[in-house]
């Protein structure tokens, strides 16, 4: 049985909780959410379906009153309020911590749905309005489903709904972090702020506004403007302010680092030794710099790392050719390595693999990921052994037990030579007809520059 944060947290005798997304599935090899295996006090999540349940509400023994258990994301307005439904029940939960006698810690998951798809806006009052982006130029608009092609529509209004919910978004988080800063606990909780991926492609979803300026990519792309996000850590008096770092993590480190900064015993855990992500903690707190942490990872004969972050995207991507990335993508030191290999069935890699996409960026520099070194500079022993090291680390990944190839999708992502195709800021690789196909995939056509997203709280 592997260990979850939460249930390591509650095993500790710290009360926990989960409020918002949950993606982790139904049925044997996928539990509910009140499974003995996340070990939560509390929940209350949605999903792209509801599991069958007579019972919508619950009295769970650590809350003063009665909650429901789910938030029905099948209404169309969910997104609409969503955010506040979803603050307002880690409030609840915080208060309940406040006045119980024990005043146990808490961990809370709190997964907030905007400005994840679908987008749908209040009819009660002018939501859009009251975040600072009124547009009386166009009517509203409920969208119908994730796949809407209702490209008629002035582009103003997707952006309008997209910007509205996006700070409220951020506003929703303010009145979380002003709550606990109010009730005094300011140097007692430490606040985790990131997210998952880049913004969805409007070819996926013609709502989906978000711009990755300056990254290249987008959602289920592996290049940085699908993979790379920010993450704002707070504590206190603890965790020094206005401090920056640069080098990449992954939020499989958060694990570990919680685990450190909490100082759990982990002597409990059934299989803490399958936890992958590193400690990240003397970065948080300012008592390392970077290249002491990456000694620390290479002196570690427990972690075996040297910095290198691997993703790997095993599905299709439906979107134009300049965020089509390979399969897997390798960072390391100041480099980003993407690879394809040429057989789409062959799930562990190895020395002799043959590739038919090899792409090699110089991420500090190029951080649009642009120029190919590996084709720029070819022959250059430099890029020749960077390469080959990188090829080396994703290698001995895939030979590893922690591979996981038990999960594979029926359709793999294509393998064209997309690294051949010209491009420029404010194009677009591709022209869709109404249902969503290519009228002709080696046609490049040109879209207007994409508006970029300003959130001021």
């Amino acid at each position: 049985t592997l260990t979850t944060l939460t249930r390591l947290f509650k095993d500790n005798d710290w009360v926990t909780a989960h409020f918002g997304k949950w993606h982790l599935g139904f049925g044997d090899d996928a539990p509910r959410p009140d499974a003995a295996i996340y070990g939560l006090n509390e929940y209350q999540v949605y999903a792209h379906n509801l599991w069958p349940n007579n019972e919508k509400t619950i009295q769970f023994p650590t809350a003063s009153k009665i909650h429901d258990k789910e938030y029905d994301n099948q209404e169309q307005l969910f997104p609409a309020y969503s955010t506040q439904r979803i603050i307002n029940r880690t409030i609840d939960f915080i208060q309940d911590r406040i006045a119980e006698s024990s005043k146990k810690n808490f961990l809370i998951n709190v997964w907030l749905q905007n400005s994840h798809a679908p987008l749908n806006i209040a009819l009660d009052y002018d939501q859009c309005g009251d975040n600072g982006y009124p547009d009386e130029a166009n009517p509203f608009y409920i969208y119908q489903g994730l796949h809407n092609k209702q490209r008629r529509l002035s582009d103003a209004l997707p952006l309008q709904v997209y910007r509205a919910l996006a700070r409220e978004h951020s506003r929703g988080v303010g009145r979380l972090v002003d709550f606990v800063d109010q009730a005094g606990l300011g140097e007692e909780v430490l606040f985790v702020y990131t997210s998952d991926n880049g913004p969805e492609s409007t070819h996926k979803y013609f709502i989906g506004k978000g711009s990755t300026d300056p990254f290249r990519g987008d959602k289920r792309s592996l290049y940085d403007g699908g993979i790379r996000v920010p993450t704002f850590v707070r504590w206190n008096n603890h965790i020094p302010e206005e401090r920056t770092v640069m080098t990449p993590a992954s939020t499989i480190d958060i694990f570990p680092t919680l685990v450190r900064l909490a100082e759990l015993n982990v002597d409990t855990a059934n299989d803490i030794d399958t936890v992958q992500g590193r400690d990240l903690s003397c970065l948080w707190l300012g008592q390392c710099s970077d290249s002491q942490w990456i000694d620390s990872l290479r002196n570690d004969p427990n972690i075996k790392n040297e910095g290198e972050i691997i993703w790997e995207w095993r599905e299709d991507y439906r979107g134009d050719c300049l965020s089509w990335s390979a399969r897997f993508a390798v960072r390391w030191d100041r480099y980003k390595l993407h690879l394809q290999p040429q057989d789409k069935d062959e799930k562990r890699v190895t020395k002799t693999t043959v590739w038919s996409r090899i792409e090699l960026y110089d991420i500090i520099n190029d951080s649009l990921e642009s120029t190919n070194l590996h084709v720029v500079r070819q022959g250059d022993p430099q890029v020749s052994s960077t390469v080959s090291y990188m090829m080396g680390l994703l290698v001995n990944y895939t030979a590893s037990s922690a591979y996981d190839v038990s999960k594979w999708p029926k359709s793999t992502i294509d393998n064209r030579d997309w690294t051949r195709v010209d491009f420029e800021l404010g194009t677009d690789c591709h022209d869709f007809d109404d249902n969503g196909n290519y009228k002709d995939p080696d046609a490049i056509i040109s879209i207007p520059e994409a508006e970029y997203l300003t959130i001021v709280s």
